[in-house]
């Protein structure tokens, strides 16, 4: 059953929508060898191609597996639909602890054509982003964050 908001065109008809949990999982490199995750949890809410997450993780061990740090599992494939960027979406940090000092702010990115969010660190507002590595983390990584993006699905 579609709904329809402000017209009974074809660009006015919602038919999708759709609320859930989801499993996601956190990586370094692609791997997460001896990693201890305490707490790991995800929402969506899915309207149209629009994806909204809410997730809570807490790594109290960062394991053997070096490399960037990413989280996995999002619900839905992120779309590519600006060619110009990787960058397919937005966040909010609510939270954030466990990460070494130096690093000013953190962003993380749902990343096109994956189910992945890739995370970024500034060490000030001048200087250019770079991947969170596993040195980065330095005791237990807190933290809750809220997504945006757009899927094909």
């Amino acid at each position: 059953m579609a709904i329809f908001v402000g017209g009974t065109g074809d660009a006015n008809k919602l038919e999708d929508y759709e609320e859930g949990s989801f499993s996601p999982g956190m990586t370094f490199g692609g791997g997460n060898t001896n990693m201890s995750l305490e707490s790991m949890d995800g929402k969506y809410t899915k309207i149209g191609r629009h994806v909204f997450i809410h997730l809570r993780f807490r790594m109290t061990g960062k394991g053997d597996s070096t490399g960037e740090l990413n989280f996995t599992g999002l619900p839905f494939a992120v779309s590519d639909i600006m060619s110009t960027t990787a960058v397919q979406g937005g966040f909010f940090l609510g939270f954030l602890s466990g990460h070494a000092s130096g690093i000013h702010e953190v962003a993380v990115y749902p990343w096109e054509d994956t189910s992945v969010f890739k995370v970024y660190k500034r060490a000030n507002e001048n200087s250019a982003p770079a991947v969170v590595q596993h040195s980065d983390i330095v005791s237990t990584f807190d933290g809750r964050l809220a997504c945006f993006y757009m899927t094909n699905a």
